[in-house]
């Protein structure tokens, strides 16, 4: 089931991303042949990783739960808590993080510092900003933690099935 809805996504994604591209060219002249294609291979693979440790999220959930609805509102309610997660850690500075200046007025973020900044770690979306990353070091990091979350979630719901079916 994860694998087909996968592969959908893959090809979905794949007509979605090549009509941006094809929009960016027709608008942009100085939008190169050389310069669409990097750029589609980007948002393409960074789509991709992306998404993936949601399906796994949904197979996961699907997996517990028999009911289609059912399944689906704790899908959202796990998506909201994540989200939350990653919003609630960025709220401090984690023990020892220097403090960044403030972009509107050149002032010191007055973020505080504590523990409970490792709270954003937790969380997939946390590591979605750096999916486009200029670096590929960033980008690769970010690509193993989605992928990492997926193969936690899709080992969850192989654990599930498996305790089930018994």
């Amino acid at each position: 089931k994860f694998v087909a809805q996968f592969t959908v996504l893959g090809l979905l994604m794949l007509v979605a991303v090549g009509m941006m591209i094809i929009a960016a060219a027709i608008t942009n002249p100085e939008f190169t042949a050389v310069h669409a294609a990097l750029t589609f291979v980007k948002l393409w693979s960074a789509a991709m990783v992306l998404s993936v440790a949601f399906l796994a999220l949904t197979s996961l959930c699907s997996s517990i739960f028999r009911q289609a609805p059912v399944s689906l509102v704790i899908n959202f309610i796990l998506l909201f808590a994540l989200w939350f997660l990653s919003s609630f850690g960025e709220v401090f500075r984690l023990p020892g993080e220097q403090l960044a200046e403030s972009a509107v007025q050149g002032l010191p973020s007055a973020r505080p510092e504590s523990v409970l900044g490792y709270v954003r770690f937790a969380s997939v979306f946390h590591y979605a900003g750096d999916l486009l990353h200029p670096h590929w070091q960033r980008f690769g990091a970010a690509g193993l933690a989605h992928l990492g979350f997926a193969l936690a979630f899709l080992g969850l719901g192989y654990v599930v099935l498996s305790k089930r079916d018994l």
